[in-house]
């Protein structure tokens, strides 16, 4: 090509190109150019390595050049870029150190826009704990990964919890943290709408009460489960148990409980007029308003608490 200069773009791999050009830009258009988008996309429609990050120095947009490392504030720098998180972590797995650190986790976190699933797969091979903590948060997070994050840092106690609590995480994953020591991974576990059915049962009778009352609370939880809690001696079991048993014989179990806030369960919950009427008028006003807010409880009931004329 007469007057052609060398093209001053990369491959998809990072490698400079070698074509010709006699564009202004510098560019050829056929290769990466100088984003970092077209780079990573067509690095990985190429069959490049797992990693093609893996370079000591970063493309700058605009320069037309490889460029040393900037020694600028990492956020600050992204913004300039004005790229898309996709090509923020581009920028991630060329620094090293502290700088790669802090560049991952603002990305997990989205602070430069919602992280794709191949940016939260490629965030989680990092071992800095806040980012993976904010990638196991993400539900946009692949099974796969979540399943690694738990398996490959059991130390790192947010990043576990995150996974415990990630509705997108394996069933298998949740049964083995709902196995845990930790109570604060058993009542994550317990309040997850994907754990299965028969675990949510065991820890319906935890003896620990968060664990106990979010299993009762889920939906999956098996309704023998629930019932059979309505003798449990813990208040808030007892009262998460009433809000939820369709046993009519625990209910008038629980609206004879000691505790107001048990009764005031059992209250929102019967279906017998009777048991209704006698909670309309129990010495407690919390226990009287939820009686009386029951659509099936009486008129006398509500005669009784002077609400009805006559």
């Amino acid at each position: 090509m007469t007057g052609a200069k060398p093209c001053q773009g990369v491959t998809g791999i990072g490698r400079p190109c070698r074509r010709r050009t006699r564009n202004q830009n510098g560019l050829c258009g056929r290769c990466a150019g100088f984003g970092l988008l077209g780079g990573f996309a067509q690095g990985a429609a190429a069959g490049a390595p797992d990693d093609p990050f893996d370079e000591s120095r970063v493309l700058l947009s605009g320069l037309g050049r490889v460029a040393p490392r900037p020694k600028r504030e990492p956020r600050a720098k992204v913004r300039r870029l004005g790229v898309p998180s996709a090509a923020a972590m581009t920028v991630v797995h060329w620094f090293e150190g502290g700088w790669g650190d802090e560049f991952a986790q603002y990305a997990a976190e989205g602070r430069y826009g919602p992280p794709t699933r191949m940016l939260l797969r490629l965030l989680a091979r990092g071992s800095y704990g806040p980012t993976l903590a904010a990638v196991a948060a993400d539900q946009r997070t692949p099974a796969r990964t979540l399943r690694r994050i738990a398996e490959s840092y059991p130390d790192n106690v947010e990043a576990v919890d995150n996974v415990a609590k990630n509705p997108n995480s394996p069933p298998d994953v949740l049964g083995r943290l709902a196995g845990s020591e930790n109570r604060f991974f058993r009542a994550d576990v317990a309040a997850n709408p994907r754990t299965e059915t028969w675990i949510l049962g065991c820890l319906a009778g935890d003896p620990d009460a968060r664990v106990a009352v979010n299993a009762i609370n889920n939906p999956g939880c098996p309704d023998d489960r629930v019932d059979a809690a309505t003798n449990d001696h813990r208040v808030m079991v007892a009262a998460a148990a009433a809000r939820r048993t369709t046993s009519e014989p625990g209910v008038l179990r629980l609206s004879r409980h000691r505790y107001p806030e048990v009764r005031a369960a059992a209250a929102a919950r019967s279906a017998d007029p009777g048991t209704l009427a006698r909670l309309a008028a129990d010495a407690d006003p919390m226990v009287r308003q939820a009686a009386l807010a029951n659509p099936a409880c009486p008129a006398a009931g509500k005669a009784a608490a002077g609400l009805l004329a006559g």
